[in-house]
């Protein structure tokens, strides 16, 4: 009997101490849930609102699809995906990354909070180009959020009716949450194929280079060349089969210098017989990408407004062989 009663007393300890433990975590982990879903939701009675209590708009997480606001802004659960969208009635045509992102957006939220806003108009601005975008962030399975903005002008941000200043800000963040999914993401298998067109990318104003991607990542590319770097005309087309394109996209991989020489050109009969020759791609995941070429110096540009990222690619001997036959 005293056994007995050694054990039930035993299993009534250990109960308590079993229940304490998740109450425990219970209050731990809703502590976190509270910090979470009001992260970035105070507003400053002086100011108004922030940015991040403006987010909610009905609507579906594709770019394609029409989404109208609603007329309360609400803050809900944290956001679970982000979806960045190119706004094509921007300065700068571009092409958005087709990442849906899931997961940790709280560095998103942060920027978002720290938005200051806007001036009313009129506001004085240094007038410059820049891409346009809309955020999609996806709150639960029926709500979500849109947020725009546009990098050129006063780079001002827009939601619900509130304007406020920070577009650069805030789409360098946006981009760097793509870079971070991708690093531990599989390519998808198959992405929509787009038009590499010389004449569209190079001449015309186009919907066409990302601000994501890089020349390694290539999967498909055409080559773009003028004879005479001094007197431009219609761009020369040639494709570039799929072995060839992976042999070139290794190389810039492996051989593009950010402290290359941007001036040795090593032009065949010296720079009077300077040429242009560019290759316009598509990479693994869905980006548009050009590499500008003048004779046997590549030039890789980091696409962000403001981004300083310049690689020079010098083909290796392999490559070059490759180059030279699609000018022929």
């Amino acid at each position: 009997m005293r056994e007995r009663g050694w054990v039930r007393d035993s299993l009534v300890a250990l109960g308590i101490f079993v229940t304490s433990l998740v109450v425990g975590a219970a209050v731990i982990v809703g502590g976190l849930v509270l910090a979470v879903r009001t992260f970035g939701n105070h507003a400053d009675p002086a100011t108004g609102p922030s940015a991040a209590d403006l987010l909610v708009v009905g609507g579906r997480l594709r770019c394609d699809r029409r989404v109208t606001e609603e007329p309360e802004p609400v803050m809900h659960d944290e956001p679970s995906a982000l979806l960045l969208c190119a706004d094509r009635e921007g300065t700068v045509p571009w092409t958005a990354p087709a990442d849906v992102v899931e997961g940790d957006l709280l560095p998103l939220l942060r920027v978002l909070a720290e938005l200051e806003p806007a001036p009313p108009d009129p506001r004085e601005c240094t007038y410059q180009g820049g891409p346009a975008y809309d955020l999609l962030i996806r709150y639960s399975s029926t709500t979500y959020a849109r947020v725009h903005g546009d990098t050129g002008g006063c780079g001002v941000v827009t939601t619900n009716g509130n304007d406020f200043l920070g577009a650069d800000r805030l789409l360098d963040a946006a981009l760097d949450l793509v870079e971070e999914h991708r690093a531990s993401a599989r390519p998808p298998d198959r992405v929509a194929p787009r038009r590499l067109s010389c004449d569209r990318t190079l001449t015309d104003v186009g919907p066409v280079v990302s601000l994501t991607g890089r020349p390694g990542q290539l999967v498909r590319a055409v080559s773009c060349w003028q004879p005479s770097a001094g007197e431009l005309g219609r761009w020369r087309q040639a494709s570039i089969s799929a072995r060839a394109v992976r042999v070139l996209a290794r190389d810039v991989d492996r051989h593009a210098e950010p402290s290359g020489d941007t001036l040795d050109l090593r032009c065949p009969g010296g720079p009077r017989r300077a040429y242009l020759q560019h290759l316009v791609g598509q990479t693994v995941w869905g980006d548009v990408v050009v590499v500008h070429g003048e004779c046997g110096r590549f030039t890789v540009l980091d696409g962000r407004p403001g981004g300083r990222n310049t690689a020079v690619w010098r083909p290796a001997p392999r490559s070059q062989r490759i180059l030279d036959a699609l000018r022929r």
